[in-house]
């Protein structure tokens, strides 16, 4: 009879599923019970620092299920699922175990941060597939990062040797970045609508993945974790939801030649590549210095890889030319049409005004993306399989 009171009676917040469901301000939040129960177990964990096997295990899938509503949260579970990982393989699943200070420090913002915002409700514009409000291109090589929004704002950051250096066997993560600041500089630019969604386009395979998956390591990538936890708090202060696709690397032809094309003003290439590919950019069009803020933080996650230089091995380096199909690890391109990339340092002694990149030439380009877009809506979504 409870559940009948509670679930078949005419209600504006009914509930489904365990779900609380508001009608009238459209949000979906856990139900009163659920969060007490639930919060009163995490900060008991919490005061005690430890826990047993078991019932970290039913905290994880707790967790995990009130990021439901907003699955971004997820990639704050990382380092507590790494313990229960470890514990598995242990083999002794019985005795109490303390737990690590970064994976506390993961409950605690859980319980102050996450689950109240949980329990106040989410805007159900957040997790459904829709329009989206700014897409965005990016790229980036050893040379450098560049990429640019449906706004009009557009960026680029050369980098020094020693960060080049240090960058070569980081270049996924590199994308990432160059993603990430994207669409930062769109939220930080205040010109968004009320809980905007992105559609972030690269043409690294690696880095379109990062963007909707969570299982970052952070002993094996501890830049890249950085990075990811940063893009996740930057997007839920903002209150916007993401989704990412691969786009082609002869595709993406202003976003490649904002990465490797220092030799001009921000004046000089904004006239260039308005007047070479005006169907691929917005007329608003304008490459600007980064806000202090995102360029303090890039330099800080720069010196970070070069604390880190040597020591990854598995990692793949991309060439600095165009890519052609995008995929995380290329080889170099013989076709004529990235001529002007395979000696990259003789670009800075040109001083011709000619086109360094191949022209991508149709009126329907952007169209085109949605399109591609719209196609990918109709597959299973890979954030809920």
């Amino acid at each position: 009879m409870g559940k009948l009171h509670e679930e078949g009676f005419l209600s504006e917040n009914p509930t489904i599923l365990g779900w609380e469901i508001n009608t009238r301000k459209l949000t979906i939040s856990l139900p009163q019970k659920k969060i007490i129960i639930w919060d009163a177990d995490l900060l008991q964990v919490i005061k005690s620092k430890k826990t047993s096997f078991k019932a970290l295990e039913k905290l994880i899938g707790r967790l995990n299920h009130a990021a439901t509503a907003c699955p971004l949260m997820r990639y704050f579970l990382n380092r507590i699922r790494k313990v229960l990982v470890n514990w598995q393989n242990n083999k002794m699943k019985t005795a109490t175990r303390y737990l690590p200070t970064q994976v506390l420090e993961d409950l605690k913002l859980w319980h102050k941060s996450f689950l109240p915002k949980i329990r106040e409700g989410m805007s159900l514009n957040l997790i459904t597939y829709r329009r989206p409000s700014v897409i965005s291109w990016s790229d980036a090589c050893p040379t450098g990062l560049g990429g640019f929004n449906s706004l009009g704002h557009a960026w680029q950051n050369k980098l020094q040797k020693d960060e080049s250096i240090a960058c070569k066997k980081q270049n996924n993560s590199l994308e990432f970045v160059s993603a990430l600041i994207t669409v930062w500089l769109s939220i930080f630019s205040k010109e968004l609508e009320e809980e905007a969604c992105f559609l972030a386009l690269s043409d690294n395979t690696s880095a379109v993945s990062w963007l909707h998956k969570s299982n970052v390591d952070e002993s094996k990538n501890s830049p890249l974790h950085m990075a990811a936890r940063k893009f996740v708090d930057v997007l839920l202060q903002a209150d916007c939801c993401l989704y990412s696709q691969h786009l082609p690397g002869q595709c993406n032809t202003v976003a490649d030649f904002l990465s490797r094309n220092f030799d001009r003003s921000n004046d000089d290439s904004t006239t260039f590549i308005l007047s070479s590919f005006p169907s691929q950019v917005p007329p608003s069009f304008k490459i600007s210095p980064l806000p202090p803020e995102i360029l303090s933080w890039l330099t800080s996650w720069l010196q970070k890889c070069k604390e880190r230089m040597g020591l990854q091995k598995t990692q793949g380096t991309k060439k600095p030319e165009s890519g052609e199909g995008g995929t995380s690890i290329q080889n170099a391109s013989v076709s004529p049409t990235t001529y002007g990339f395979k000696n990259l340092p003789q670009i800075v002694e040109q001083s011709s005004s000619e086109p360094l990149l191949p022209l991508y030439e149709d009126d329907s380009f952007q169209d085109l993306t949605k399109m591609i877009w719209r196609q990918q809506q109709c597959k299973r979504p890979l954030q809920n399989w």
